[in-house]
């Protein structure tokens, strides 16, 4: 027993050594009288024909090659897979994505990525990507399915290097007149919403910012950067920053509704004023609708007018019982005369304002009423003639 252990253990350092293993065997003797137990290591003469050329143990296997993967590969008992391997050079660069829209983004900053083309006429599978650079690992990303020549922005690390504050805005614009009647007003109205990105580089080097931004189904972009990628179902904005450098980036997209709005409303009256200012061909009611809007500004500015007389005169009166009562406390001291003559003036004065601003409140009151009146008279009279829509 223990001789065949030590066999075995002296065949092992033989084989690592470069013996090959075909030329190693092991033949026990059992006990022999007249020697000691131990292993001997017999070196047999090749054969007639044989190669006498001595095995090198440096160097790789002649016609293999070792690709070493970080995932697990499972086959299946009777089945079989196949792993392509790619050894090409392709077009690429470094840049930053900024996607605030995936699962896998970040909406304050952007990411380090690698931007390159598929060289190959084959589609390359999704998995995990490793990124060298400067003969060392700078980072690690997860690569969609990329098509045949196509272009693929793989992000690899977060260095918060690129930032983004982000903010956004939404509104309505009447877009073409449909029917009007009785001040109810139907029209058909772009539903906008804006997106506002300040995109700063903290570095001390010019980078490349690529914005990444998809439009739900029924929205378009009305307003933008020109230069846009295509990237699947997404855009691509590229912003070029110079070192610490700040730019702005706006995209407004719109979608088509049917809106009926009242014009008595301020809602209403908003719409119509941005529709003059768009100046949309309607002739036939344009003229009415100026009309309109400035009549109805002239209501709101005497409420607004009506309002802050009313505040003036309550001050007045404060100030107006103030000095009552100090007036009243001012009976009892003898040597208050000329005090007590300076404190009625004060308030005979202040009585004056207090009349004038009601009479001012009075006055805005009829101009409010009076531009009311001429409102609601104009908006009964307002027709709407059919009209040719032009976008």
């Amino acid at each position: 027993s223990r001789s065949a252990d030590r066999a075995n253990l002296m065949r092992n350092q033989l084989i690592e050594r470069g013996v090959p293993p075909a030329q190693v065997k092991i033949a026990a003797k059992g006990a022999v009288s007249g020697r000691r137990a131990g292993v001997r290591v017999v070196a047999a003469a090749a054969a007639p024909g044989e190669d006498k050329k001595p095995v090198e143990s440096d160097g790789a296997p002649v016609g293999e090659s070792h690709f070493e993967s970080k995932g697990a590969m499972t086959v299946a008992k009777g089945t079989s897979a196949m792993v392509s391997v790619v050894n090409q050079k392709a077009k690429g660069e470094v840049v930053y994505l900024y996607d605030a829209e995936s699962r896998h983004g970040d909406s304050r900053y952007a990411f380090k990525s690698v931007r390159f083309a598929n060289p190959t006429q084959s589609t390359l599978e999704s998995g995990p990507m490793t990124v060298y650079g400067d003969g060392r690992f700078i980072g690690e990303g997860l690569a969609e399915p990329i098509p045949p020549g196509q272009t693929a922005v793989v992000p690899f690390a977060l260095d918060r290097q690129v930032v983004v504050d982000r903010e956004g805005s939404t509104g309505d614009r009447m877009d073409t007149l449909v029917k009007l009647h009785r001040g109810v007003l139907t029209a058909e109205v772009q539903h906008w919403k804006l997106t506002k990105l300040k995109l700063t580089n903290r570095q001390f080097k010019p980078v490349t910012v690529l914005v990444r931004h998809q439009s739900l189904r029924g929205w378009t972009v009305s307003k933008g950067p020109k230069a846009a990628e295509q990237f699947g179902e997404s855009r691509l904005y590229q912003v070029v920053l110079a070192p610490g450098e700040t730019q702005m980036l706006e995209i407004e997209e719109s979608t088509p509704l049917v809106r009926t709005v009242d014009l008595r409303t301020p809602f209403g009256v908003e719409l119509v004023r941005a529709w003059l200012e768009l100046g949309k061909p309607n002739e036939a009611v344009e003229a009415q609708m100026t009309k309109l809007v400035k009549l109805f500004d002239e209501v709101n500015k005497a409420e607004e007018t009506i309002h802050s007389l009313r505040e003036r005169a309550d001050e007045y009166r404060l100030r107006m019982n103030e000095l009552q009562e100090q007036l009243v406390s001012l009976k009892a001291v003898k040597t208050s005369g000329p005090l007590m003559a300076h404190l009625q003036q004060k308030m005979r004065e202040i009585s004056d304002k207090v009349q004038q601003t009601t009479i001012q409140i009075v006055q805005q009151q009829e101009k409010q009423m009076l531009a009311r009146v001429q409102f609601h008279e104009g908006l009964a009279e307002l027709t709407l003639q059919k009209q040719t829509a032009q976008k």
